[in-house]
């Protein structure tokens, strides 16, 4: 039996330099290792995800075990635990839906206006909340509704399927850390617990910086754990999604 921990990144940066760590994120992110730490949660194998928003949350947990003496293997950098890139999808399919949706073209407008005037404060609202833009976006995305030159929604689910589909390959012992980002979580647990897309992305919407979610694997069979819990971050307003 082995418990995969999927731990997803403190807050990110802004819109303009997003793979990173904001403020608030790096504390997230220090909390949680001293959480973990205290805990003394052992751990067989580290897994991180390529992003700098990965490492960084990682990087916070090392240290707070290695400063509380508690035993942690090397971490190990895999890609395919990477969120989507999300500019890369924007740069495909918004210029083909402003084509087809005069009602996108004027609000993508208004907020590349709002993110150019805006874009460096951390705590902005278009840097802190899902805009219909990006909605509308990643929908036609996941639809396939254009042609893109970017990775496509379902190579990126299969990238992620095929990930974990490796981890319970190698038959893990002990518990597994997986530093990663909303959406491959929520990829894992729709597998888990059988779910289509449309409630995938509703896990993902919901997900915490910095939150912990269990997979318990047992016999080759994943079940679900824990969902989404922060117990290092007892102040609420340290709890953000985006």
């Amino acid at each position: 039996m082995s418990d995969i921990y999927l731990i997803r990144h403190g807050q990110a940066g802004t819109r303009v330099q997003y793979d990173t760590l904001s403020d608030l994120g790096h504390q997230q992110a220090r909390l949680l290792g001293e959480y973990l730490g205290r805990q003394a949660i052992p751990f067989s194998q580290i897994i991180i995800g390529g992003l700098q928003r990965q490492g960084e949350t990682a990087a916070s947990v090392l240290e707070a075990y290695r400063s509380d003496g508690v035993s942690i293997p090397d971490p190990v950098t895999d890609l395919d635990w990477n969120e989507f890139d999300l500019d890369a999808v924007y740069q495909a399919i918004a210029p083909q839906l402003g084509k087809d949706d005069p009602s996108f073209a004027q609000g993508y407008a208004a907020m590349q206006k709002q993110v150019a005037e805006q874009g460096t404060i951390e705590q902005s609202v278009i840097n802190r909340r899902w805009n219909p833009c990006d909605s509308a976006v990643v929908t036609a995305w996941v639809m396939d509704q254009y042609p893109v030159s970017c990775q496509s929604w379902l190579a990126f689910r299969e990238r992620i399927r095929g990930a974990l589909a490796k981890l319970i390959a190698s038959n893990p012992e002990g518990n597994v850390a997986i530093f990663t980002s909303a959406t491959p979580t929520a990829i894992c647990v729709a597998q888990a617990l059988t779910l289509d897309d449309r409630n995938l992305f509703n896990l993902a919407g919901v997900m915490i910086n910095s939150a912990i979610t269990v997979l318990r694997l047992k016999d080759g069979a994943l079940r679900m754990f824990n969902f989404n819990t922060v117990p290092h971050l007892e102040d609420a307003s340290l709890r953000t999604h985006r």
